[in-house]
């Protein structure tokens, strides 16, 4: 059976620095974030957009022992549990020089192959690196007991440095 309805949650969450060594050292922050929730009808294809912001408390898990995201709904907002990545970067590059440019296109195809069948997963150290985390989560067959209903939830998670907020002021 299809669920008729479906919520789609985007978070937004900026962190300042301590926030992120905390999370690093310590595996845990809490913050205020926003999240714009929106319900869906695959019935009658509406939506209740444009969605509200609602501000809420957040708190961050650096869960090292986790294989994947998750995140679960709070009194007050959301704990979103962030497992660290177990990916595992390539081999070195070959030194394609003594190579002839058949051989050598070919290794370039299988190299290119494999980083798209094997992106790297973002784990915090990504907010380090790059200054955002991003990670989806789906929660299907949810029970709203005050909807009477089986929903699909999906979590759009995005975790930026603070600045990354400052400079979109200017």
């Amino acid at each position: 059976m299809i669920n008729k309805i479906a919520l789609l949650i985007s978070h937004n969450v900026f962190l300042t620095n301590n926030q992120i060594n905390e999370l690093i050292e310590k595996n845990i922050t809490k913050c205020l974030g926003v999240s714009l929730p929106v319900w869906v009808n695959s019935k009658n294809a509406k939506t209740t957009e444009p969605a509200s912001e609602i501000f809420c408390e957040y708190e961050i898990v650096n869960e090292n022992e986790k294989d994947e995201h998750d995140i679960k709904i709070t009194k007050n907002g959301y704990k979103i549990f962030i497992s660290k990545s177990s990916w595992k970067p390539p081999k070195p590059m070959i030194d394609t020089s003594e190579m002839s440019q058949e051989e050598r296109s070919y290794y370039e195809r299988k190299r290119e192959r494999w980083w798209k069948t094997n992106p790297e997963q973002m784990d915090i150290d990504s907010i380090k690196k790059s200054n955002y985390f991003r990670a989806q989560i789906k929660k299907l067959d949810q029970e709203f007991s005050k909807l009477n209903a089986i929903v699909d939830v999906q979590h759009s998670i995005e975790i930026k440095k603070i600045e990354c907020l400052i400079d979109s002021l200017a």
